[in-house]
């Protein structure tokens, strides 16, 4: 399974530790773009995906 690793949050007993992203979680909130564009959960696309992976990928402003 291909997984992206994100730092864990520094209020986290478990700081420094990484914390896996599953495609589970990357798929899950596919589908919440897709319904918050309106469109079911089946039709979530492929830029759908490519942002929620985004999104996952990059740092969050707060923890920086």
């Amino acid at each position: 399974m291909n997984t992206l690793q994100l730092t864990a949050d520094a209020s986290n007993d478990n700081a420094g530790d990484p914390t896996k992203v599953t495609r589970g979680m990357i798929l899950k909130r596919a589908i919440e773009l897709a319904m918050n564009d309106g469109r079911s959960a089946l039709e979530a696309s492929k830029s759908d995906w490519e942002q929620a992976k985004q999104e996952f990928s990059e740092p969050d402003e707060e923890m920086v």
